[in-house]
């Protein structure tokens, strides 16, 4: 996962990044108090069977019981994750920016 950008608009910060880390996901205040976090993926499928099998790993080397991905602790008011994959990434972050700064205005 790279942070791409940082922007301060109206609404608060927006930090954009490519790839996604669900743990930074499932420990980001659900009050919005740390901002907004895009995340652009090339496809959600291969990033859940990369979580689980690095969870997997986690829990044999730790001895921990393995738990499953679980689409409830990505209910989140101040996350929005998006696929690029058939669009592009560079594709989706333009969409992505310009609809976001449509809405608010960058304080940069």
């Amino acid at each position: 996962m790279t942070l791409i950008e940082k922007e301060i608009l109206s609404n608060g910060d927006f930090h954009y990044y490519h790839g996604i880390d669900f743990d930074l996901v499932k420990n980001h205040p659900t009050d919005g108090s740390a901002g907004f976090l895009i995340f652009l993926i090339e496809s959600f499928i291969k990033e859940i069977k990369e979580y689980e099998r690095n969870n997997k790993l986690k829990s044999l080397l730790n001895g921990e019981h393995f738990q499953p991905f679980d689409t409830k602790q990505m209910s989140h008011d101040f996350v929005c994750i998006y696929q690029y994959e058939g669009v592009g990434f560079s594709t989706m972050l333009n969409i992505v920016q310009t609809q976001i700064r449509q809405q608010y205005r960058t304080y940069r």
